[in-house]
């Protein structure tokens, strides 16, 4: 059975899951986990913005992962980059394939 996803914007209550987020394991290959002021920083930045969601499961609505793009030069020019991540709990049943998909 597909797995559904719901993406809506970052808002004010989703600090937890950057929180959950910051652990050695999940951030190995992102430098390590960052200080609780630099979470807090990240995390408004998210709410100003307009290009962070929390991923929902559906028909659920757990909020299991956060997906998102933001600008970046790259070999001369300007790209879109994009990221994600689900929760430890929550992997291996295909969430991370269904966020892209309409």
């Amino acid at each position: 059975m597909p797995v559904e996803v719901a993406l809506e914007p970052w808002s004010d209550d989703d600090f937890p899951l950057l929180q959950a987020g910051n652990t050695p394991d999940a951030t190995r290959y992102l430098g390590g986990p960052e200080s609780e002021q630099k979470l807090l920083d990240r995390h408004r930045r998210y709410v100003e913005g307009n290009d962070m969601f929390r991923v929902v499961l559906l028909p659920g609505r757990e909020v299991v992962g956060s997906t998102g793009y933001w600008p970046k030069a790259w070999l001369g020019e300007d790209v879109y980059e994009t990221g994600w991540g689900v929760r430890p709990e929550y992997q291996g049943r295909g969430i991370a394939t269904a966020m892209p998909r309409p």
